[in-house]
């Protein structure tokens, strides 16, 4: 009796390759790419640059006698400035509203979060942040809170409170989405963080769109919650 070898896949351990039945697929050769990527991509400093700029196989793929050096990458990023920054977002934009106008949906929801970047060295703007104790940025994010897509992300010095400029940021999504799908039911979701603006409450209730936004426990709360708890009894 033959055995045959099972293959575990490392970006993902519950996923097994095996020749024993169960369910098929003729698009396996995608767990190929997914694997390659995750073995050979993702590199995190400029400096893996020099190493790449001769790897074999990443200079057939793109065709090149010799890739982008450390040098080069960190000229291109220089260079990179407000407007460039704005152009990605405006292609993101695009793409987004492209994708929902081949499928298209009449609710979403919109989760607020922002997330704590480390750094090292002496990065501008880059500040302690108490929540997180540690040094890095404190950017703001959207995502699609059905599908987990990022809809917007703005980075944002370490230093600053988790509720920053956030009816600034959240305005446009709003006006984008709507114009996506006038009648459609839009909720944006938030936690504790985001309580103490009351400008995020009137730019939902004026555009008339249905906000939940966690409270922090304090003993007013908690007295007004005991007091209905017990008109249900």
């Amino acid at each position: 009796m033959a055995s045959l070898q099972e293959y575990g896949m490392n970006f993902n351990p519950r996923m097994k390759v095996n020749f024993e039945g169960g369910d098929l697929t003729s698009d396996a050769g995608l767990l190929l790419y997914k694997e390659f990527d995750q073995h050979l991509c993702g590199y995190h400093t400029d400096d893996h640059a020099d190493d790449l700029s001769h790897e074999p196989l990443l200079i057939a793929l793109m065709e090149k006698e010799r890739l982008a050096s450390q040098p080069t990458i960190s000229r291109f990023n220089e260079k990179a400035n407000f407007t460039t920054a704005k152009s990605l977002e405006r292609i993101h934009e695009i793409l987004q509203g492209r994708a929902y106008a081949i499928e298209p949906r009449d609710q979403f929801v919109l989760d607020l979060d922002s997330s704590g970047f480390a750094t090292s060295g002496k990065q501008h703007g880059a500040n302690y942040i108490h929540h997180y104790a540690q040094n890095g940025f404190h950017p703001l994010f959207c995502f699609d809170g059905l599908t987990g897509d990022c809809l917007r992300a703005e980075l944002r010095a370490g230093n600053v409170y988790t509720s920053r400029q956030v009816v600034r940021f959240m305005g446009p999504v709003l006006e984008r989405y709507q114009s996506w799908a006038p009648k459609a039911l839009i909720v944006f979701r938030g936690d504790s963080g985001f309580f103490a603006v009351p400008g995020l409450f009137e730019l939902a209730e004026t555009k008339g769109h249905k906000y939940a936004i966690r409270l922090k426990a304090n003993a007013r709360l908690q007295s007004a919650a005991q007091a209905m708890a017990n008109q249900l009894i």
